[in-house]
């Protein structure tokens, strides 16, 4: 096996955003920073369920926020930086309007082309930077 930084892609790490001018990006939803919580064993990617998901550390720093003294699911007042604010508006939101978690699952279940069977535990939107 090559270490990871010398693997092979296929270019689907990244995605055209067409509302840019057909500029690349990679896809939102990398939550969980895969390379430096297990270094060398996995590639950066957005995963939606399972181990090691994206999802979780979104929920993490919601229920975490000193402010969320309720332990609110839907709590919307989570400001600061976080790796779980997937949409750079300045907050973490697990549920409600405008949360994080959807475009966790719109990239993984809808957008990614590799995800043919529509699976919710998808493990290979692997991410590389051009």
């Amino acid at each position: 096996d090559r270490p990871v930084a010398q693997q092979d892609y296929d270019g689907a790490e990244q995605v055209t955003m067409t509302e840019a001018g057909g500029r690349k990006a990679l896809w939102a939803g990398n939550a969980y920073n895969d390379a430096k919580e297990k270094p060398g064993l996995w590639p950066d990617r957005v995963k939606y369920q399972g181990p090691d998901n994206d999802l979780l550390k979104v929920f993490s720093e919601v229920m975490t926020y000193p402010g969320n003294l309720s332990q609110t699911y839907n709590y919307d007042q989570a400001y600061g930086y976080f790796f779980g604010d997937v949409n750079l508006d300045g907050k973490v939101k697990y549920q409600g309007p405008n949360n994080d978690a959807n475009i966790i699952f719109m990239n993984v279940i809808d957008l990614y082309p590799f995800n043919t069977g529509k699976l919710y535990n998808f493990d290979l939107l692997l991410e590389q930077l051009p």
